[in-house]
């Protein structure tokens, strides 16, 4: 099994970053919301147009388990964090606890 961490920057609370996944490429926009104090991911094709989105970042839990439609990516996107089943916060999410994808 192939695995990607996918480059995020918790110092922007919100941001957009183009990147291949499983040799698809996608838009994905990331943000982070104080009044839950969680991330979120949407997902848009190459266009620009959201196939995904409002996707809660949680740790150790699929985030593509429930897309089914044509375009989705073959591999699986997650939150990994060895140390702690928490939510990670917005320091946290990408530096201790990466955001992956596998194949």
């Amino acid at each position: 099994m192939a695995t990607e961490i996918v480059p995020t920057r918790a110092e922007l609370e919100l941001y957009r970053m183009t990147i291949d996944l499983g040799g698809d490429t996608y838009q994905l926009d990331l943000r982070y919301a104080y009044r839950d104090r969680h991330w979120y991911l949407d997902f848009s094709d190459v266009d620009g147009n959201l196939v995904r989105s409002g996707l809660k970042c949680v740790v150790n839990t699929p985030l593509l388990l429930t897309w089914v439609q044509q375009g989705r990516p073959e591999g699986e996107v997650l939150v990994v964090d060895p140390a702690t089943d928490d939510i990670p916060d917005r320091d946290r999410f990408g530096a201790l606890a990466p955001l992956v994808y596998a194949e």
